[in-house]
Parts: structure tokens; C-alpha cells; sequence
């Protein structure tokens, strides 16, 4: 019986053995460059809805600062003079602010953001306290959450207060920028009978 003695020569096993390198290689190369993309990608879908998480939990206790919780007659005294306090950072650190409203008539809550370092990176802290009604002055703080890590590899922490309009301000009143005020005509028609002061509160009927 004859049988084929032939087979791979030395150079062709070499050339194949380069051949698949080569292809492995590459293949391996494209795996790094998509697992690359896909970690970069993830990484910006966690810090985007990190942010917006954060952003989220500032924004609803700045919308309760200032709160004074009113149980009738017996409002919760004294009332609070100022809800948000914002420390500037000046150009080379992060800000920090601090929050006060009531949650009920018998306590009032501390709320603050804040960064520290940590490792060599900058994290964004929250810590909530509990206070007497005497402004939450430091001697009655008493701890309600510890501080606690709700951001990290944080780069910079800036807010900016405006009032009337202007930044930090007391500007003039202004339409549209959160003051409430009471508004006064300067003077008052009517065309239905009787006496046009009466349509006013606070004015008598020698101003008209």
C-alpha cells in the first residue's frame, strides 16, 4: 500500500505561524480599541448621571431653603434669615453651601455641600444636621446623617447666588426673578360707583 509521505516544510510553517500573528494581532488590537471606547463610554454615561443625580438632590433642598414651618398661631420662631449660605471658594478652591429650612415644627435641618480631597481627588460631600430654632447655630448642631461621598472625581464645585437679578445683590425689583413684594398703584379709576380707595388696601381716599 502506498502512502503519501509529503507534509508543511519548515519555511511553510514559519510563514503560517506569521501569518496567524499577524491576524491575532490585529484582531487583539481592534478588542483593546473597542474595549477602550466601550469603558470611556460608560464612564461618561456614569458620570452624566452622577452629575445629574447630585444636581437633582441640590436642587430640592435649595428650593426648601428658608422654610419657616407654620402650625397656625404658633409659627416656628425665630424665622429663619438666612436659608442658603454660600461660601466662595475664590479661584483656587471649590465653594461650599449651606442650607436651613424646617421639616416640622420641632426641627429644623442644616444641610450641607461640600469637596474634600481624598487620594488625591476631590469628592463632593453632603452632611445633614439637626438644630435648635436659634438659627442652627454650631453649639446646637446635632448630626442627623453623617458625612457622606455623593460624588467623586470631582474637579470643581461652584455655585452662584442671584437676588433681584443681580449676583449676591439687592437690586431694584425686577419682573420674573423670584421676589415677591407688594405693589401699590400710584393711582386707581372706576367707573362702576363708589369709592375707588376702597379697592385698595392700606391707602386713603385723600391719595387719589
Amino acid at each position: 500500500m502506498h502512502r503519501n509521505q509529503e507534509g508543511f516544510t519548515l519555511p511553510e510553517i514559519l510563514i503560517g505561524l506569521a501569518i496567524s500573528s499577524i491576524i491575532i494581532a490585529a484582531s487583539f488590537a481592534s478588542y483593546i480599541v473597542i474595549k477602550q471606547n466601550y469603558d470611556f463610554q460608560k464612564d461618561m454615561k456614569n458620570i452624566s448621571q452622577t452629575s445629574r443625580a447630585v444636581a437633582t438632590m441640590i436642587m430640592r433642598d435649595v428650593r426648601m431653603a428658608g422654610y419657616n414651618y407654620d402650625d397656625g398661631p404658633s409659627k416656628q420662631k425665630p424665622e429663619i434669615t438666612t436659608g442658603i449660605k454660600i461660601t466662595d471658594g475664590g479661584t483656587t478652591d471649590p465653594d461650599s453651601v449651606e442650607i436651613i429650612y424646617d421639616k416640622s415644627y420641632t426641627e429644623r435641618l442644616k444641610i450641607s455641600y461640600y469637596t474634600k480631597t481624598y487620594n488625591n481627588r476631590l469628592r463632593v460631600y453632603k452632611k445633614v444636621e439637626k438644630c435648635n430654632a436659634m438659627n442652627c447655630a454650631a453649639a446646637s448642631l446635632q448630626t442627623v446623617i453623617a458625612e457622606s461621598p455623593i460624588a467623586d472625581y470631582v474637579e470643581d464645585l461652584q455655585f452662584s447666588g442671584s437676588k433681584n437679578g443681580n449676583v449676591l445683590g439687592n437690586g431694584a425689583i425686577g419682573y420674573g426673578l423670584g421676589n415677591m413684594r407688594w405693589v401699590t398703584p400710584s393711582s386707581v379709576t372706576s367707573s362702576c360707583g363708589g369709592l375707588a380707595s376702597n379697592l385698595i388696601d392700606g391707602r386713603s381716599s385723600s391719595e387719589f
